[in-house]
């Protein structure tokens, strides 16, 4: 009962704050298959939405008279309530597109009103409606990371060029790219001259060559690190929210999974610099993590799915796999709700940050801590995240004060599993026979 009391204490603080902000947040969208979260997303009144990459499977484009703007965009994200701007960054198949497949897309802002794309990486400050003052800032991964696992980039001098045409060969051969993506990729890069190397180090090489290890003794990017570092440091917006397509952490198996050079380079950035959090996509799933101060949301399954998650992955706090989906994003100076939403408009999981105002009340700020550690035993079930709202058993961080809130992961998973199970029996059987994401076999995908 002393819980429940906190509980609604908290409620009532945090309700006297009116929830007035909303912003929404899809990473790997390019594709037809991102049609069936219109009709949710347009449910949804967002000030703006970030679109963490992937833009255009699995090619980019060629210039900004592409079709694919209009197909994979433009009359993709109808509803009037998307028509709102959108904060773009690149992914891996952006740039497949060749270096003028990224210029096209930014080029593209000039194009369109609610494209906003204006460089490879890029910030701005958004004060919403209620006078929150939101910090966007776009990454660009890709040049961080030096490419991919298939091409290497060098952004100092702009070369671009395959790992390894026998290691394209490969995945190709073994389903892990499609015949679109295999002739993309040797349509838009030789293979590397191995009499004129471009510089390349991979501290946990899984690539071309995955025994031969290069420790990273110096980012590929600088210039950029030392701009993010700036722009965080020197803000004094209430939320400092950084992007980009590729993840620092992430839970997956048989999928990409962490990115060793970003845990390496761009994550002890956020941690010195007071980012409130990470978005990517690239993994195929919704997840959120969260390590030290900051949280990891990876929102990469606006049209592509997967299944296959590790649910004893450090700081693993909320997941779902097997469906497309967004995340909607909503709050106020001192707090900030994430809400997943899958494709059938049903909301698997809520989390609530909350931190005290700048002007906050002591009193307040104590009830609000009581609260949230009286209410954490009754949040370790998870009982109610399908239900959005901020509530006793939402899981909520308080202060950003290095506090992991009590997660049985893998008890919550089952549960989903369970009300999938018995909704599937009520209805026939219908909610399992969604079709799989293209470019993914079908024993990757599955219904939860």
């Amino acid at each position: 009962m002393a819980a429940a009391a906190l509980a609604l204490l908290l409620l009532a603080l945090l309700q006297g704050h009116a929830v007035a902000f909303e912003f929404l947040s899809i990473g790997d969208w390019g594709d037809p298959a991102a049609k069936e979260l219109n009709p949710w997303m347009g449910k949804e009144s967002p000030e703006f939405v970030i679109a963490i990459g992937d833009n255009f499977y699995s090619k980019g484009v060629k210039s900004t008279s592409d079709p694919q703007f209009e197909q994979k965009f433009e009359q993709t994200f109808t509803a009037p309530s998307l028509n709102v701007s959108w904060y773009v960054a690149s992914g891996n198949h952006d740039y497949y597109g060749g270096e003028a497949g990224i210029n096209a897309e930014i080029a593209y802002s000039k194009k369109s009103s609610r494209w906003t794309f204006p460089d490879y990486y890029y910030d701005e400050e958004i004060t919403t409606k209620d006078g929150t003052k939101i910090l966007v800032v776009a990454t660009d991964t890709w040049r961080i990371n030096g490419g991919d696992t298939f091409v290497k980039h060098d952004p100092v001098s702009g070369r671009m060029a395959l790992h390894s045409r026998a290691h394209v060969d490969a995945a190709r051969d073994s389903g892990r790219i499609d015949q679109t993506t295999y002739d993309t990729l040797l349509e838009h890069f030789e293979e590397e001259d191995p009499n004129d190397p471009i510089p390349w180090c991979d501290p946990a090489p899984h690539g071309a060559d995955p025994d031969k290890p290069t420790p990273c003794t110096k980012p590929h990017d600088q210039v950029q690190l030392d701009w993010l570092e700036k722009v965080l440091t020197t803000s004094t917006a209430d939320w400092k929210v950084v992007m980009g397509h590729f993840p620092i952490y992430s839970c997956t198996e048989h999928e990409h999974g962490e990115s060793p050079k970003l845990i390496q380079y761009l994550d002890p950035i956020l941690h010195r610099a007071h980012a409130d959090m990470y978005f990517n996509g690239h993994d195929h799933i919704l997840q959120h993590t969260k390590r030290g101060d900051v949280h990891y949301f990876g929102s990469g399954a606006g049209a592509m799915k997967h299944t296959g998650i590790n649910t004893k992955y450090e700081g693993l706090l909320g997941v779902h796999d097997g469906n497309y989906g967004f995340m909607i994003h909503s709050g106020n100076k001192t707090a900030f709700k994430t809400t997943f939403v899958i494709d059938d408009g049903s909301k698997p999981y809520t989390y609530t940050i909350t931190k005290p105002g700048k002007n906050a009340n002591a009193t307040a700020r104590a009830a609000a801590t009581a609260a949230a550690a009286a209410a954490a035993p009754a949040a370790a079930g998870l009982e109610g995240h399908d239900r959005g709202g901020i509530g006793a058993v939402d899981r909520s961080d308080h202060g950003n004060d290095n506090s992991q809130p009590p997660a049985d992961v893998k008890a919550w998973i089952s549960e989903q599993q369970g009300r999938k199970t018995a909704a599937a029996a009520v209805t026939g059987g219908a909610s399992a026979s969604a079709p799989a994401a293209k470019g993914l076999r079908s024993k990757n995908t599955r219904q939860l």
